[in-house]
């Protein structure tokens, strides 16, 4: 968009976007049939024009895009276009449409982060395994993640050292600091030393220290700003620049070296990635942030907590203490470190500072202790009770050895005095699973809690602990008689799925308390361990339809062959939902022998079965299924019918052609059947498949005519079909 600006604005808006395609095409060859092509398709209304980099419009040209904007408006152009910005300089005043549609980038869910860990490290599944693992026990962690960008560093960071168990936040963040300082990951990389590493990031906090105290709302600062910071900076501490000869040094005493320096140090902070450029602001001065706002927020953090134990405001970040960042901030009793308490205390109401106050938990150090006894002091507690959200979020963050030995009951007792509740529990949660074996008292006094929500808590606490005690404790909160621990408590045993695991589970499956009974239903079909099979294969006898039907399905998710007996003689069942059950689970097991099983299904009575064979045929695969699909394709049930012309076309298989071109040239198939093959065939990545969708090009009914011209061309509009708008109207 900004080339596109600095064009001169005419009555066609093609002809200054063409240009700017050919300012920027110095990297590719763009021939001029293709802009002909591009000039031609511009207004159509099935382009997409996708346009970058509104914040970084200059204020000066601001008045020619808004102008070009106009010029597609009065043109009357159709195509839909796509603008990107950043959130921070986003402004709706440029955009003189009366209408638009706004969208900003959501985070990762869990499941969406777990899947970008197997994909990245789908070449070193123990690297990925241990990923997950972490992520999963590590709350504060986990929601970290949820950003792409930091799941990304985090990924790199795993790959070059991996994790350990009990990483928090601040291991993590230090060491990508470190490695984008370093320029690892860049086809650039500086030398092995890390003095220039530890120099920069001493002095990088208190740049950032600078920065988020005048502007602690925000992650976005002017180049002046920074380079100002840098420059305030002690000319002692600061670092050289890469490639600075150390005579220079000598000359920092004059402001001009100093600023030269200062801003030689920004340079370098852009092209490491720590700073990202945000474009411009309305002044028309360049802009900046740092990658994400909770790398600024650590480095105030060990800021502080570099002041907490008497060094002044650089933090420690030595090699040694970014790998243990709590090890080496001992707490001393000197002038400087009197004054952070009163710092942070002055912060405690302030939203924009919960994340600075929540990383100190893990940057303090053994002062951790005197910080999370403040926290807990009664007598700050507002109405919102932030102080105890806080000890919470930064209990989450420090290390077992740094907690304080009364935190537990301290904890539990402001909990239950403050009624704290579902609010509470993702926080609550976090902490505990972080803290190891010091959770295990707190846990314990959770448990003995008259309060149901106490015992709730208890019981999934216990379930992201790894100790060989956590089935015991938890067949123990089985004796509270509340209906809502006792779901808990049946959830949480079938996300752990051992053996020992189903043992306690059983007798949850004989309540009478339908809550209880369907939480049971629920925990056991969650179950995915494979030692469990030969207890989910026993209760396939279970006298209870619903159990049985559970345990199939436990047991697809296993996958195990063993299973296979078993799941074939559920087939014989005479509950429809247990038979159902059974069917999926076959279609999860991928061999010849659940193949031959399923042709038993093929002629269930029960509709709703022969379509889940269907599917599970089409999950199979083989070439051996592709018959059986084909007879399915004549199901009497319609729905029938189009599982199975949808699992040939997921099958990608040549083979799959021909049945789906008898089912298009019988006159007796249906139009909803023959429009479902249309869709399978273009599924298909062979020569064949568009031959037969090339012949239908001329088929008497407007919607296959118009579906064809689609398919063929998806630059064509359907809608050019005689008949078809009709067709879709009627």
């Amino acid at each position: 968009l900004k080339t596109l600006a600095s064009q001169f604005i005419g009555a066609d808006p093609a002809e200054p976007l063409l240009e700017a395609i050919r300012t920027k095409s110095d990297s590719y060859r763009v021939t001029r049939r293709l802009l002909d092509w591009m000039r031609s398709r511009f207004a159509s209304e099935n382009s997409w024009i996708i346009l970058d980099g509104l914040d970084e419009v200059p204020t000066s040209a601001a008045a020619a895009l808004s102008q070009w904007f106009k010029t597609v408006t009065v043109q009357r152009w159709r195509c839909r276009m796509l603008l990107a910005c950043r959130s921070a300089n986003y402004h709706r005043a440029r955009i003189p449409w009366p209408t638009l549609t706004e969208y900003e980038l959501s985070p990762f869910a869990p499941r969406e982060t777990t899947q970008f860990v197997s994909r990245w490290f789908e070449k070193s599944q123990h690297l990925g395994d241990s990923l997950k693992q972490l992520l999963t026990q590590n709350y504060s962690m986990m929601r970290a993640c949820q950003n792409p960008l930091v799941m990304t560093l985090t990924c790199l960071a795993h790959q070059d050292v991996p994790l350990s168990a009990l990483a928090r936040r601040t291991i993590l963040y230090a060491r990508v600091l470190r490695g984008l300082m370093q320029r690892a990951w860049k086809s650039d990389p500086l030398g092995p030393g890390t003095q220039y590493v530890d120099d920069l990031m001493r002095m990088l906090a208190d740049v950032a220290r600078a920065l988020f105290e005048a502007s602690p709302q925000v992650n976005l600062f002017t180049g002046y700003e920074i380079i100002s910071a840098i420059n305030s900076t002690s000319q002692a501490e600061r670092p050289l620049p890469p490639g600075e000869s150390k005579a220079m040094a000598a000359e920092l005493t004059s402001p001009e070296m100093s600023w030269r320096v200062a801003a030689r140090l920004c340079e370098e902070l852009i092209h490491c990635g720590i700073l990202s450029g945000t474009g411009l602001a309305l002044t028309g001065e360049a802009q900046f942030s740092f990658i994400h706002r909770t790398f600024l927020e650590y480095l105030v953090a060990i800021s502080l907590a570099r002041q907490a134990a008497g060094h002044g405001k650089s933090p420690p970040v030595s090699a040694a203490e970014a790998y243990a960042p709590t090890e080496g901030t001992k707490a001393q009793t000197t002038s400087s470190s009197a004054d952070w308490f009163p710092v942070i205390l002055s912060h405690l109401y302030d939203p924009a500072w919960t994340g600075v106050l929540t990383l100190l938990g893990g940057t303090l150090g053994r002062q951790c202790s005197t910080y999370l006894g403040a926290l807990l002091d009664r007598d700050r507690e507002d109405m919102l009770h932030r102080p105890f959200h806080l000890a919470l979020l930064a209990g989450a963050e420090a290390v077992e050895e740094n907690l304080p030995r009364g935190l537990a009951p301290a904890l539990l007792k402001m909990g239950l005095e403050l009624a704290v509740d579902h609010a509470y529990r993702d926080v609550f949660l976090s902490a505990v699973a972080s803290w190891g074996s010091a959770a295990i008292p707190l846990i314990r006094l959770l448990a003995d809690s008259p309060e149901p929500w106490a015992c709730e808590t208890a019981a999934e606490a216990y379930g992201r602990m790894d100790s060989p005690t956590t089935i015991a404790s938890l067949r123990a909160l089985l004796q509270n008689r509340h209906s809502n621990v006792q779901v808990r408590v049946a959830i949480t045993l079938g996300d752990i799925g051992s053996p020992e695991a189903i043992q306690a589970l059983e007798p949850l499956l004989e309540q009478k308390n339908s809550l209880v009974y369907q939480a049971a239903l629920l925990g056991l079909g969650r179950i995915a361990l494979p030692e469990a099979a030969p207890d989910l294969q026993r209760l396939l006898k279970h006298a209870d339809p619903f159990v049985r039907e559970r345990a199939a399905i436990a047991l697809g998710r296993i996958g195990s062959p063993d299973a296979l007996p078993f799941l074939t003689r559920q087939l014989k069942d005479t509950d429809q939902d247990a038979r159902w059950a059974a069917v999926w689970a076959l279609g999860n097991l991928h061999s010849p022998q659940a193949v031959r099983a399923l042709r038993r299904s093929m002629r269930d009575p029960f509709p709703p079965i022969r379509l889940a064979t269907a599917g599970a045929l089409g999950n199979i695969g083989s070439q051996e299924v592709l018959p059986l699909l084909a007879r399915l394709s004549k199901d009497p049930d319609a729905n029938v019918c189009l599982a199975a012309v949808s699992s040939l076309g997921r099958m990608a298989r040549a083979e799959a052609i021909a049945p789906l071109r008898q089912l298009l040239r019988s006159q007796a198939t249906p139009q909803s059947i023959r429009q479902r093959a249309i869709w399978a065939l273009c599924q298909l990545p062979f020569p064949a498949a568009r031959v037969v969708l090339q012949a239908l090009q001329n088929d008497t009914d407007a919607i296959t005519r118009g579906l064809m011209a689609l398919t063929l061309d998806p630059a064509c509009s359907p809608l050019t079909v005689p008949g078809f708008d009709q067709m879709i109207h009627a």
